[in-house]
């Protein structure tokens, strides 16, 4: 598996979403072509890829608003 180049832009770039998009492309498909080679067929790999990647999102974005409650129970409790 070749490398995933690192961002060349700052973090809030307007272009950064296409760059990572391009970096992880070759892996993400090498992946897809691993599942395949194992028997799988394009179309499981593909819902498979998908669901996962979903997954992760619904992952991080519970992550996120558990740490902001953390955060505002801790202001909470300073202010009291």
């Amino acid at each position: 598996m070749e490398p995933i180049a690192r961002p060349m832009h700052p973090l809030g770039h307007h272009g950064r979403d296409v760059e990572c998009a391009a970096a992880a492309q070759a892996a993400f498909l090498e992946l897809a072509e691993r599942i395949e080679a194992m028997g799988w067929t394009a179309d499981e790999a593909a819902a498979t890829l998908l669901g996962l990647a979903t997954s992760h999102v619904a992952a991080r974005l519970v992550q996120t608003e558990v740490e902001r409650a953390i955060r505002r129970a801790k202001l909470r409790a300073v202010a009291a």
